[in-house]
């Protein structure tokens, strides 16, 4: 029987352009994200990356908002991208599955799922970090292109541990 564990929280009280969780323990099996936040751009598509690496990473997302349906395969990418929706001023809530990471003999894998309270759409997505380094550190950073500050105030990314 698993059970899950409290590792930590960021709660931003002003915009940030990124959130890092930083010197993760490696003590458990597996990470879960939880996240709820409101964007402050437009084509918001926060980004993901393990350990400030900036490359080797591949993703598989689809989409849906109950009208259509799209789906999205990138390979070789400098991050995990969620695409999370193109309206200004939206909630979005969900959660990132991080699979055996501090395993250092596989690649490691995370499963995203979220949605959006305005576009009332949904997001899932596979992504794969081609790397057996251990991951101590999760960033997400707003908007690659702008580094603008995308992640509104009041914001919350929760840590957990699962063993």
């Amino acid at each position: 029987m698993s059970s899950i564990e409290y590792i930590n929280s960021i709660v931003l009280t002003a915009p940030a352009a990124s959130i890092s969780f930083i010197n993760i323990p490696d003590y458990y099996e597996d990470l879960k994200v939880t996240f709820s936040s409101t964007n402050l751009g437009n084509d918001y598509s926060p980004a993901i990356r393990f350990n400030s690496a900036t490359s080797l990473y591949s993703f598989t997302r689809i989409t849906g908002n109950g009208s259509s349906v799209a789906s999205y395969r990138a390979s070789n990418y400098g991050w995990i991208i969620g695409s999370f929706g193109t309206v200004t001023n939206y909630l979005f809530s969900g959660e990132i599955d991080i699979l055996s990471y501090s395993n250092n003999n596989i690649f490691k894998t995370c499963l995203i799922s979220n949605g959006n309270a305005s576009n009332v759409g949904v997001v899932n997505l596979v992504g794969l970090w081609r790397s057996t380094d251990p991951i101590s550190e999760i960033n997400f950073i707003g908007n690659l292109a702008t580094s603008t500050a995308e992640f509104a105030s009041g914001s919350t990314f929760t840590l957990w541990g699962v063993r």
